[in-house]
């Protein structure tokens, strides 16, 4: 869905481009931040970083992005519960 927003957005407005990318951006870290809540994060073994200020996809623990996109989150064994 990104990959078509961004192709039909770019047509329309030259800005929009980076308009549509900041959104998904938000939309990532409340979504990140709804996995967080939703499974307890301050218990988890590790949150280094989770919903700090930093970016997510550099240095948020176990969150790996392809492209400024989160693509894999590595999770496994990190005291997650709910």
């Amino acid at each position: 869905k990104m990959i078509a927003d961004v192709y039909y957005s770019h047509h329309r407005h030259p800005y929009s481009l980076s308009i549509v990318f900041f959104h998904t951006y938000l939309k990532e870290r409340l979504l990140l931040a709804i996995l967080y809540n939703a499974t307890n994060g301050e218990d988890w073994i590790n949150h280094e970083n989770w919903l700090s200020d930093t970016d997510h996809c550099s240095s948020w623990y176990k969150v790996t992005c392809t492209d400024g996109v989160v693509s894999h989150l590595y999770l496994n064994g990190n005291g997650l519960t709910g």
